[in-house]
């Protein structure tokens, strides 16, 4: 798993450029307006935030917010498509090679960084 520092209003992973949208700051930005653009693929996802990671089989994991409430979710870029999507969350995000702290969750990762998620009782 890669931290990934963007530059501005995008962030390059080889030859890819990632587009954030607008920043807050241009000298330092924490946030974007979004949307989340790579190629041809464009999601509409929130204000961005980091961590901004990419995992070893080149998918992104992306941090948003919308006033206090935080959510993450993994993008299938080859695939264009979200791989996985959290459940909003208040509190902190901890991202590592395997698992995902999100307030009080965690979720460990499998072998291909997706997280393991319990089937929810019905």
């Amino acid at each position: 798993m890669k931290m990934l520092a963007p530059q501005e209003d995008k962030v390059s992973i080889g030859l890819r450029t990632i587009s954030l949208g607008e920043p807050d700051d241009p000298q330092q930005p924490t946030a974007w307006q979004g949307p989340l653009r790579v190629g041809r693929c464009s999601f509409d996802i929130g204000i961005i935030e980091l961590p901004i990671a990419l995992t070893s089989k080149g998918q992104l994991f992306v941090a948003t917010y919308s006033g206090s409430v935080r959510n993450i979710a993994l993008f299938d870029l080859d695939a264009c498509k979200v791989r996985w999507e959290g459940q909003a969350f208040a509190g902190a995000l901890q991202l590592t090679s395997d698992e995902l702290k999100m307030g009080d969750e965690v979720l460990k990762l499998d072998g291909e960084c997706v997280p393991i998620t319990k089937p929810h009782a019905h």
